[in-house]
């Protein structure tokens, strides 16, 4: 019962029936029943927007799991933990979960958890600014991606490295990694990972100079979100087409992709929109 009210977003209702399992699972001293029960508790408080009341939740199942000597539930219970930590911004505190979790799935030879682990370490690290720490997460995460034959996997871990490359501000190999990222992703029909690749190539290619190749890619990218009726993204691409044409003093040209940006993110009512008005006018204002 507490699951299907859940399911529903019956929330309060879902809590008052795991309460009730719990007490009873309690009653019968059947601890691995409790540890299901606290932890589905947590993802309640959690999807009320409660992070805190979570986390005192998971705690208890990840203690009831270390009690009973189960590593796979202490692996997915630190790993729960470390993401919630993350969402509150407490990246110290989330990497110090993650890497319990990550040699807890070494251990059971859990190598699908390891690449996802190692993507989200990286992650991590990337953000603290530690770029050769997160690249050689990264690395760890391809080579499992590569053994394991997950495409996907490895496109992730590729475009992360990239990133990483393009904010050290080497080009030549953040377009080598996006360039397989894109092939893997082509290869597996992912086209909302093509767009977003195709940007990031675009990106790197705008700040070379080399418009030509730039306008390219954005306009393989804006094929791909009209196909998939993504608009924000058809705004996002072509405003960045329009700062493309910008850098280049074709002011009549950016001013029309910057009024195609507007009014996509008008019509939604978009934050963006602000922004994206602002690039408009200032292409409208007389020149001084």
């Amino acid at each position: 019962m507490g699951l299907a009210h859940e399911q529903q977003h019956q929330y309060a209702e879902a809590l008052s029936y795991y309460e009730r399992a719990l007490k009873l699972q309690e009653k019968l001293g059947n601890e691995p029943g409790q540890a299901i029960v606290v932890n589905r508790m947590g993802d309640v408080q959690g999807s009320r927007g409660r992070p805190a009341a979570a986390l005192l939740y998971y705690d208890r199942a990840l203690k009831l799991e270390e009690k009973l000597g189960n590593e796979p539930g202490q692996a997915r219970e630190l790993d729960t933990i470390a993401r919630v930590r993350e969402g509150q911004g407490r990246s110290a505190d989330a990497l110090s979960y993650y890497e319990r979790a990550l040699k807890l799935q070494e251990k059971l030879g859990n190598e699908p958890d390891q690449a996802i682990t190692l993507n989200t370490i990286g992650i991590l690290q990337d953000k603290q600014r530690r770029p050769i720490e997160a690249l050689a997460y990264f690395d760890r995460a391809l080579k499992l991606g590569e053994k394991l034959g997950n495409e996907g996997g490895q496109a992730a871990a590729l475009d992360n490295m990239a990133k990483v490359h393009r904010g050290q501000g080497d080009h030549t190999r953040a377009l080598t990694e996006y360039g397989r990222s894109l092939r893997l992703r082509e290869k597996l029909g992912d086209e909302v990972g093509q767009a977003r690749t195709l940007n990031s190539i675009a990106f790197i290619h705008t700040q070379q100079g080399r418009y030509v190749e730039a306008l390219g890619s954005y306009e393989r990218s804006l094929r791909l979100a009209e196909k998939l009726r993504e608009e924000p993204g058809q705004a996002f691409i072509l405003s960045s087409i329009g700062n493309l044409y910008q850098v280049q003093r074709r002011d009549a040209e950016a001013l029309s992709f910057y009024e195609r940006a507007f009014e996509i993110a008008d019509r939604l009512g978009t934050p963006e929109r602000e922004t994206y008005r602002r690039l408009r006018d200032q292409m409208r204002a007389p020149a001084r």
